[in-house]
């Protein structure tokens, strides 16, 4: 366990007024133990849509969702509770039919989650913030699209028009930024995406999807918006080269938040992943993980602040970090609990996801509406 985790278990484990010598300011926080209802488990489940392979979910959210919640959250329980994050695939079992074997709370994109909801009884409790860079600007986005997307030097595909007849590749039937959302502009225009396609192929990784685009073994690509931008080029091993694609129906004037939509897209925009609680977790331990997941960016915000203090001071965050923390205004924190060693957990945690936190649910019911027309 790396040196800044451990002294947060221990942070977590140690009475009130250690913490406030600790940390140096006035008392606001209120710590104690919690207990469950009798006859709880100790371990959490949390089921995550695999929708860019088995691998990129773990590599991307296993810190979330096993490591920072049994960090943050475990230590606050008597006895302790922890959280382990599954990997949840498309295959020959539907992920929604996985979802129900066994998980405690789920992450996945809002077609799945809502088909959760309806047949499951999920309740969602937060909505992800991706972070996505153009042109070495960030943005925070809380609503994504679909792309349909052709090689740039495919004549025989300028247009949604020209989809019929042709080879096209998916991520599932189920699937919405890769799937439901192209269906359903094709649908507007009178082409049904099974009965008037070549073939349509269920390829399970998006990844695979541009892949087979550049390589010819179909001719059209459903993805998500920015997938195209953060995809690894196989040949060169460097992002993909967008000149080598083109999209397909491309929309305007989209926004997200009040503001332009920095990636192309050829549908409407949705809200972003959702993250709920399925066959009702205790409500203790349901409100724990949300409070934590939506803290969480709030804990990260005073790193930009340490790491311009080290600069300032021409010295590295093992020799600078104390005296950069305890030089903040500790009144400004968003949270009373937010410490040196916490801001740098999350801050690696929402890197390692490549995400910019957590927001409380944004509505799905145009969402729902487009799944039923």
């Amino acid at each position: 366990m790396p040196i800044a985790v451990r002294s947060l278990v221990l942070l977590l484990q140690t009475p009130l007024l250690f913490i406030e010598a600790a940390v140096g300011f006035e008392p606001q926080c209120v710590f104690g133990k919690r207990s469950q209802p009798p006859g709880s488990k100790n371990v959490y489940k949390i089921g995550v849509l695999a929708n860019r392979g088995v691998d990129k979910a773990i590599q991307e959210f296993n810190e979330t969702f096993a490591t920072y919640l049994t960090t943050m959250v475990g230590p606050t329980f008597d006895p302790p509770v922890s959280f382990e994050m599954e990997p949840v695939t498309f295959g020959t079992v539907s992920a929604i039919d996985k979802f129900e074997q066994g998980f405690d709370f789920m992450f996945a994109n809002p077609s799945v989650f809502s088909c959760v909801e309806s047949e499951v009884g999920a309740t969602s409790l937060l909505t992800f913030i991706s972070r996505r860079v153009v042109k070495k600007e960030a943005h925070l986005l809380t609503k994504f699209g679909g792309v349909v997307v052709a090689r740039s030097n495919n004549d025989e595909v300028n247009s949604l028009r020209d989809v019929p007849g042709k080879i096209v590749g998916t991520i599932s039937i189920s699937g919405l930024g890769s799937g439901q959302m192209q269906f359903r502009e094709l649908q507007k225009l009178g082409i049904h995406h099974l009965q008037d396609v070549k073939q349509l192929l269920f390829m399970g990784n998006q990844g695979k999807i541009v892949k087979a685009v550049l390589d010819g073994s179909i001719d059209v690509g459903f993805v998500r918006t920015d997938q195209l931008e953060r995809y690894i080029d196989s040949e060169t091993g460097e992002l993909l080269n967008l000149t080598r694609v083109k999209v397909i129906g491309e929309q305007s004037g989209l926004e997200s938040d009040g503001k332009p939509f920095p990636f192309p897209a050829s549908t409407p925009l949705y809200p972003e992943w959702a993250f709920g609680a399925v066959r009702a977790p205790p409500d203790i331990v349901v409100s724990a993980v949300q409070k934590e997941l939506y803290q969480m960016a709030q804990h990260a915000s005073i790193v930009p602040t340490l790491e311009t203090c080290y600069i300032s001071r021409n010295c590295t965050e093992d020799i600078c970090r104390d005296e950069c923390f305890w030089v903040l205004d500790k009144s400004t924190f968003p949270n009373c609990d937010t410490t040196r060693d916490l801001a740098h957990f999350a801050w690696a945690t929402m890197a390692a996801g490549k995400y910019g936190g957590w927001r409380i649910s944004l509505p799905y019911m145009d969402l729902r509406n487009m799944q039923e027309a």
